[in-house]
């Protein structure tokens, strides 16, 4: 199950910021648009411009969502498998004691 998980989550971070640079295209293009018209009466020019430092941010805030995912992702499997290690040991802990009360030896 672990193993399930944390290829899941390896996947939904490469997932992360996929598409950013379009949308940051768009975004800078509806801006570029705007300020072009109310500047020089040429929104096309303004789009253009708009749309090439749109892309530019959001493929930079893509990259830096995805690295972020990624951190996060290794952080959660090196949870899981502390709390693993955990449960093991306890299970270890409490089959020693039951060993132990009916007079067989021991040892992990």
């Amino acid at each position: 199950m672990d193993a399930q998980q944390a290829q899941a989550d390896q996947q939904a971070a490469e997932q992360a910021g996929r598409g950013s640079g379009a949308r940051g295209a768009v975004r800078g293009a509806a801006a570029g648009a705007l300020i072009g018209e109310i500047a020089n009466d040429d929104a096309s020019e303004g789009a253009a411009w708009g749309a090439a430092a749109g892309a530019i941010r959001g493929r930079r805030q893509g990259r830096q969502a995805q690295q972020q995912a990624q951190q996060q992702a290794a952080q959660q499997a090196d949870q899981r498998e502390e709390a693993t290690a955990q449960q093991l040991k306890n299970f270890k802990n409490a089959f020693s004691v039951c060993l132990e009360a009916k007079d067989y030896m021991v040892k992990y």
